[in-house]
């Protein structure tokens, strides 16, 4: 998700504050820049350790986040798909193997129109926020 850092002007700032103001939890899984599964999709996609860098420079744009609202974990997992909720609409971002999540597809799925599909990522996210360890 580092591209939000380059869309969204002061995208922290911006987070912090709608999760405050609309008084939402915010949750945030981060692939853990020291583990094996970040260092095996680098050599995968053939970027080497520029994929656990992305992971480390997101941790540091996220550091000084107050987390009454925003709560951050890091995650051990094998890195299948990125996801993007807001409300009841999710993105997900595919990781096809040897690819970086930019050449992948993107597929919009709204809770109302595909329950059961929304289910399966829901579970799926929690399962991995489960595992994953605070910062």
């Amino acid at each position: 998700g580092t591209f939000l850092f380059d869309a969204v002007a002061k995208f922290t700032k911006a987070l912090t504050h709608a999760a405050k103001h609309n008084d939402v939890k915010v949750r945030i899984l981060i692939g853990n820049p020291a583990s094996r599964a970040v260092k095996i999709r680098g050599i995968e996609e053939d970027i080497d350790d520029s994929l656990a860098d992305r992971c480390d420079m997101t941790l540091k744009r996220f550091k000084d986040v107050d987390p009454t609202n925003i709560d951050i974990r890091l995650h051990d997992t094998s890195l299948y798909t990125s996801m993007f909720r807001a409300d009841d609409t999710l993105i997900a971002n595919h990781h096809l193997y040897g690819s970086p999540a930019s050449d992948n597809p993107c597929f919009i799925v709204e809770a109302d129109q595909h329950p059961d599909l929304w289910v399966s990522y829901e579970e799926a996210f929690e399962r991995v926020w489960k595992l994953g360890t605070p910062t």
